[in-house]
C-alpha cells in the first residue's frame, strides 16, 4: 500500500511552450503574406546591417558587408596657421574681451601674435574698454558742461604715443590705499555704513584713475579739479574709519593727499555727528523691531 502523500505535480512547462512556439513558426511559413529573407535580399540591405567587417549567417548563406570608404584626413593645424588667423583687426575685435593678463600670455605665444596685440591701437582698444568709468569722470570733469563732453575714445586717442600700455599698466595698480579694510573689520561697521564704504571707495579709485590719465595728457587743470573732487569722498571715508574707533585721522588725510586745517576738522567734526546720529536712530529701529518680534500677537 502506497503512503506516499498526494502532492500536486507541477505542469512541465517547457514542452508546452517548444510545442507552441514550434506550430507559431509554422503558421508564420505557411502564411503566404510572410517575407522569408534570402540572399537576395540581404545583398540589398544598407551597409549599416551587418556591422561593417562583421561576417554572419543570413539566410542560411554568409555574408560580408565591405566597410564604408574613411573620411579624408584633413592636416594638422600648426601654429603658424593659427598666427595667420589672428591679423590686427580681429586682435582689437577680440581683445577688449580678455583681460590684460590674457592677453599678454596670448601674445607671448608667437612671435605673429605678439606683434598684433602689442600694436598701438589695440591697447588703446583695451583702455577704452576696461576703465571706461574713469575715462568718462575725467571727460565730465574737462568739459564742464554734460552737453559737451568727449567721448572715451577720443580721449584715449589723444594719449601720446607708445604710452597707452604703460597708462594701462598704471590704472591697473590704482587702488583706495591706505582706505582698505580687512574682512573681520569690516563687521565693526553697520550695514548702511558697509555699504556707504564701498561707494565712496570705488568712487576714490576712479578719480584716482582719471587722475592719472588727465597727467598723461597734459591737463594740469583737470588734475587741480580732480584732486578737489576727491576730497568730499575722502573725508566720508575717514569718518568712517573713526566710527570704527581706529583714530589717525590727521594720518589719513595726510597719506591721501588732503592737508589738515580748521575746514577740514569742522568738516569732518560735523560727519561724525551725523554718523554718531544715524547709527543711534538705526540702532532704536532695530530694538524697536526685535521687540515687535517678542510681542504677543
Amino acid at each position: 500500500m502506497d503512503l506516499t502523500p498526494d502532492v500536486p505535480r507541477t505542469p512541465d512547462t517547457s514542452s508546452r511552450r517548444k510545442s507552441f512556439c514550434d506550430g507559431l513558426v509554422c503558421d508564420m511559413e505557411a502564411d503566404p503574406s510572410f517575407d522569408r529573407c534570402t540572399p537576395e535580399k540581404v545583398s540589398r540591405l544598407p551597409p549599416a546591417w551587418p556591422r561593417e567587417g562583421e561576417e554572419g549567417v543570413v539566410g542560411g548563406e554568409a555574408c560580408h558587408m565591405a566597410a564604408p570608404p574613411a573620411a579624408p584626413t584633413l592636416p594638422p593645424l600648426t601654429s603658424e596657421a593659427m598666427a595667420c588667423f589672428l591679423g590686427p583687426a580681429q586682435a582689437v575685435a577680440i581683445a577688449p574681451f580678455c583681460p590684460a593678463r590674457d592677453v599678454a600670455t596670448w601674445a607671448a605665444a608667437h612671435r605673429a601674435l605678439h606683434a598684433s596685440l602689442s600694436a598701438d591701437f589695440v591697447w588703446r582698444q583695451l583702455l577704452g574698454a576696461h576703465f571706461r568709468p574713469a575715462l568718462e569722470c575725467l571727460s565730465c570733469i574737462s568739459s564742464g558742461s554734460a552737453l559737451a563732453e568727449e567721448a572715451p575714445e577720443a580721449i584715449v586717442a589723444q594719449l601720446p604715443r607708445a604710452s597707452p600700455r604703460e597708462v594701462y599698466a598704471a590704472l591697473q595698480k590704482t587702488s583706495s590705499e591706505p582706505f582698505m579694510l580687512e574682512p573681520r573689520a569690516r563687521l565693526m561697521l553697520e550695514i548702511h555704513e558697509l555699504r556707504e564704504w564701498d561707494k565712496h571707495q570705488r568712487q576714490l579709485i576712479i578719480h584716482r584713475q582719471a587722475c592719472h590719465v588727465a597727467g598723461a595728457l597734459g591737463r594740469d587743470k583737470a588734475v587741480e579739479q580732480l584732486r578737489a573732487a576727491m576730497a568730499p569722498g575722502t573725508l566720508e571715508l575717514v569718518s568712517l574709519q573713526e566710527m570704527m574707533g581706529g583714530g589717525g585721522a590727521a594720518r589719513l588725510l595726510e597719506l591721501s593727499g588732503l592737508q589738515w586745517g580748521p575746514a577740514v576738522d569742522s568738516k569732518l567734526r560735523q560727519l561724525m555727528e551725523k554718523r554718531l546720529q544715524r547709527r543711534r536712530t538705526w540702532w532704536q529701529r532695530q530694538r524697536e523691531y526685535l521687540l515687535q518680534d517678542l510681542g504677543w500677537h
